[in-house]
């Protein structure tokens, strides 16, 4: 009976050093896998995006400094509201209410849109979510580094 104690206590044991690593390991792939997938809905989308001429109806300097812009696609307007306005256009600084802006939409849901030539954007946001997953990773790791006096203390505890 005393066998299977310690046998159940040295398996709990490798179970609880070794938790931490896979959670992070399994996070850090989900988060590529997130990446990915977004990665390839930008692509996709900057491939078939169509362009159509837009009003810009509002600014929102206080609210991510988004721009607003209505649009006509397939004889339905739709807005555009993004926080990324980019070439051609102008910048937000200098993009006023009324200005005429090129919208990029998606023909198969027009309502999808957005103010910045998709494949500039997608190449921007690439670079972005390499430093994100590279930080977050990182950081995961540096947290579990930290907190090893913890893990420690915890197994000596259930001894």
């Amino acid at each position: 009976m005393s066998d299977s104690a310690t046998f159940d206590q040295g398996r709990s044991s490798t179970v609880v050093r070794f938790l931490p690593w896979i959670l992070v390991w399994l996070l850090v792939v989900a988060f590529i896998g997130f990446l990915v997938a977004n990665q390839n809905v930008a692509t996709s989308f900057a491939r078939t995006a169509r362009t159509a001429p837009g009003i810009v109806t509002a600014r929102e300097p206080n609210n991510h400094a988004i721009v607003r812009a209505s649009y006509e696609a397939n004889g339905t307007k739709y807005e555009v509201a993004d926080s990324f306005i980019g070439p051609p256009n102008p910048d937000f600084g200098v993009v006023r209410v009324g200005d005429t802006v090129t919208v990029y939409y998606d023909p198969a849901t027009p309502s999808r849109a957005v103010l910045s030539e998709p494949v500039a954007r997608a190449s921007a946001e690439t670079g972005f979510t390499i430093l994100a997953a590279l930080f977050l990773a990182t950081g995961f790791v540096g947290a579990l580094v930290l907190s090893a006096p913890f893990w420690r203390a915890l197994l000596r505890r259930r001894r």
